[in-house]
């Protein structure tokens, strides 16, 4: 019965991150952060498949006895891989939190790193006979244990002062799996069932996958934003069956400034447009440019009307005036108007997303 239960176990837990790993890869939509992650996820499955699979047979058929090389080899591989394991985790979470510098600290890293596959490395390991010493393998995992550590200490304080919410339970993952693997390492050969705690160990490690994958889905996510002009509900229906979840729309103006801006069709017609889209259930972004000769109260007047839409996405482009365009002689915008823009339209629309620009005005603009 051990041999089935553990045998699937292991075979699911491969199969699992393996997989996992392997759509992180491809599916990280050019995330760095992700595509770490998910080599992570496969250096973690393909490194424990060494000693899994032996183990596994053994079980299955004669016994660990006549398997005493295999599975010394194979603890030997995972045993660096798993080093190769937490520091991808770190790098990951340079990444993640957007690290710069910390020289030392990256430095520490990868001397405990080096530390660590050297003492593997050592011959006093016998990993290829029966009787490893315990005092080597305490030895190896000193090192081991103090990387993990500084990346449990990493994950919980960034993930607390981002308020990551992806990422905040990334360190209880791995404080699990030391806390675990440590009565392993200590009292495993003496006390045979403690072994079983590879169990839950293994399962801290699925939990820190997912984690990583759980947070790709959210966070690469590709929505498609459409920007056609005006359109009939009907059109609305069929793009959003197409799979369009965002329509833009810029309003460009107020009002009473509008017709200043353009002459091609009017601001009425905009507002009807965006109406649809919101009627249609899609996001709806619209917003407009700033700095185009009009007052501080055309700009409100664009704030409330947006609010009033219930716009979910606000851009707000700040005219740069190019030689040889119909707006050319304007000047350019201060800085401090700017914010000042910002600060109340952020005020009136507390949840849209504000979105910041700068654009120029060509001819077709001014239509």
């Amino acid at each position: 019965m051990q041999a089935i239960v553990e045998t699937v176990f292991d075979a699911v837990y491969l199969v699992s991150v393996i997989t996992i790993g392997i759509l992180m890869i491809c599916g990280c939509k050019g995330s760095h952060q992700f595509k770490l992650f998910g080599l992570m996820a496969v250096v973690l499955g393909a490194g424990d498949s060494f000693h899994l699979i032996p183990r596994a047979l053994a079980l299955c058929t004669t016994g660990f006895e006549n398997f005493t090389v295999p599975l010394g080899l194979g603890k030997w591989i995972t045993s660096v891989t798993m080093t190769v394991f937490y520091v991808l985790l770190y790098y990951v979470w340079r990444e993640r939190y957007r690290v710069k510098g910390n020289n030392g600290l990256t430095a520490a890293v990868y001397g405990l790193a080096a530390v660590r596959v050297i003492l593997c490395m050592m011959p006093q390991n016998q990993w290829l006979s029966d009787g490893s010493p315990l005092s080597w393998g305490i030895y190896r995992n000193i090192p081991f244990a103090l990387m993990g550590l500084l990346i449990i200490v990493l994950f919980y304080r960034s993930a607390k002062e981002h308020n990551d919410s992806a990422f905040r339970w990334m360190w209880l993952t791995i404080v699990l799996s030391f806390g675990f693997y440590v009565p392993v390492v200590l009292w495993a050969n003496t006390i045979p069932m403690i072994g079983m705690l590879m169990i839950p160990k293994t399962c801290a490690y699925v939990w820190t996958v997912l984690i990583g994958y759980s947070a790709m889905k959210k966070e690469c996510k590709v929505e498609l934003c459409a920007s056609h002009g005006l359109l009939s509900q009907e059109d609305f229906n069929r793009l959003k069956e197409a799979g369009v979840g965002r329509y833009h729309a810029n309003i460009e103006t107020s009002r009473r400034n509008f017709p200043n801006i353009c002459t091609t069709h009017t601001y009425d017609m905009k507002i009807e447009t965006l109406k649809k889209v919101k009627a249609e259930g899609m996001c709806a972004c619209s917003g407009g440019i700033i700095g185009m000769g009009e007052t501080w109260e055309d700009r409100l007047d664009m704030a409330i009307s947006l609010a009033e839409l219930g716009i979910d996405s606000i851009p707000i482009n700040a005219l740069m005036p190019i030689p040889g365009t119909p707006l050319e002689n304007l000047p350019r915008l201060s800085e401090e108007d700017i914010l000042r823009t910002i600060a109340f339209f952020r005020y009136i629309n507390p949840d849209a997303n504000i979105r910041l620009a700068a654009r120029s005005c060509s001819s077709d603009q001014r239509r």
